[in-house]
């Protein structure tokens, strides 16, 4: 079976998981619109993604990931979807338990769209991506403290449209 996760064709969204439910937030649809929707699926059952809520910022090209708990989107492109910008710097929270829109986290290092992330129970980090040039930088948040992005380090090369995958014990 597969799973639609939305009423029209939407391309470049991120998406991230609680053990019980999975996430799809932003990107744009056929007409080209960037979107603010959130749709979620329910992983233990078959079925359509249904509404969650909405992102504050229309984003595509962004990145996201979670805690098992909360999960984070943050950075992305807000201008058209050929990827030249208006670049983000802000990262935006849900709580996986509840379908409601996005809130306030912290703001990313610097601006940029089409970057990875991965996490384990504690941190997020937010690798590479673009804002006019690919980048090699590595930013860390804390779950628990709401607080601005810091250098974790760097990548070997500056790469963009890139993905990140974790276990919550460690991350490629």
């Amino acid at each position: 079976m597969i799973i639609q996760y939305s009423p029209d064709k939407r391309d470049n969204p991120t998406g991230s998981s609680s053990p019980t439910k999975g996430i799809i937030a932003g990107g744009h649809n056929s007409g080209n619109t960037i979107l603010t929707s959130i749709d979620y699926i329910t992983l233990a059952t078959l079925g359509d993604a249904s509404n969650f809520g909405n992102l504050i910022k229309k984003r595509l090209e962004a990145t996201s990931c979670g805690n098992g708990v909360n999960g984070l989107i943050g950075g992305g492109d807000t201008g058209s979807v050929n990827g030249n910008g208006p670049y983000l710097s802000s990262i935006e929270y849900i709580k996986y338990a509840t379908n409601s829109d996005a809130g306030s986290f912290a703001d990313l290092s610097i601006l940029r769209s089409q970057l990875a992330s991965l996490s384990n129970k504690t941190n997020g980090l937010f690798c590479g991506g673009f804002n006019g040039s690919e980048m090699n930088v590595i930013d860390y948040v804390n779950f628990s403290t709401f607080s601005n992005a810091v250098d974790f380090g760097n990548l070997l090369n500056p790469l963009d449209s890139l993905s990140g995958t974790s276990n919550c014990h460690g991350g490629l």
